[in-house]
């Protein structure tokens, strides 16, 4: 299992993290993470492409949180909590 590349070596959930976090570093977040307040659209970029690239994220994301959820104990799962009108939370 000799990767050329660290990615190649990553195991499927943390490469979708880590793509998630290229994706908003492209978008100019320095920091945070996926847990941080979505960034808004760099000056110099297009809004076409801002939106493709948010939408994609924010796809990324939500798959990414549904598979750490399905990883929590059942016991844990059963306590699932709204977080709102925020869009943010768990599935």
């Amino acid at each position: 299992m000799g990767g050329r590349y660290a990615k190649e070596l990553m195991n499927p959930h943390n490469r979708m993290i880590d793509r998630a976090i290229d994706l908003r570093m492209r978008l100019g977040q320095t920091e945070g993470g996926t847990v941080a307040r979505f960034p808004t659209k760099p000056k110099w970029m297009r809004w076409h492409t801002y939106l493709r690239l948010r939408a994609k994220s924010l796809a990324l994301e939500k798959e990414m949180w549904g598979a750490e959820w399905a990883l929590l104990p059942p016991s844990l799962r059963s306590k699932r909590k709204d977080h709102g009108a925020s869009g943010v939370g768990l599935p």
